[in-house]
């Protein structure tokens, strides 16, 4: 019987080669995954700073009844978190333990608990993703806990 360690070892080096391309391929994954979202995150910063500066765009986010401008620009900006944390859950940028302490502090002020009433019953009347259903779910559950009721109540 011929036990010559070169087997073994070329099993060895095809193994540690595999793995190497594996970890190789997972990192670019995560540097690719990162750098979109980082991309992400800048469109929608200047989408944002657009909507702040002109009046007209802040229009097209609005339902059709008329608010005060004040009110108007509240829901834009508000309007724009929202959407980032569902972005940021569905790209696992943010847990809904992170969701739900941004949410406190959101509805620590009466303006952000008017605005989630108000959001939260646009939402309803098109149909949402999962992830948009859970942030909307921890987003329910942070104002139930704030105020002690919930939003569909009022």
């Amino acid at each position: 019987m011929n036990h010559s360690p070169r087997p073994r070892l070329l099993a060895a080096v095809a193994l540690g080669s595999a793995i190497m391309g594996a970890a190789h391929v997972a990192a670019h994954a995560y540097r690719a995954h990162r750098y979109a979202l980082g991309a992400y995150e800048e469109q929608h910063q200047r989408l944002l700073a657009a909507m702040a500066e002109n009046l007209g765009l802040r229009e097209c986010w609005a339902p059709f009844e008329k608010v005060d401008p004040a009110t108007q620009t509240q829901r834009t900006h508000l309007h724009g978190w929202v959407s980032l944390w569902i972005f940021g859950y569905r790209t696992k940028a943010v847990s809904l333990a992170e969701i739900r302490t941004h949410a406190k502090s959101l509805f620590a002020t009466e303006s952000g608990r008017r605005f989630w009433v108000w959001a939260r019953a646009c939402s309803l009347d098109r149909g949402q993703s999962g992830a948009a259903l859970r942030v909307h779910e921890a987003l329910d559950d942070a104002y139930a806990t704030a105020t002690g009721t919930f939003p569909g109540d009022l």
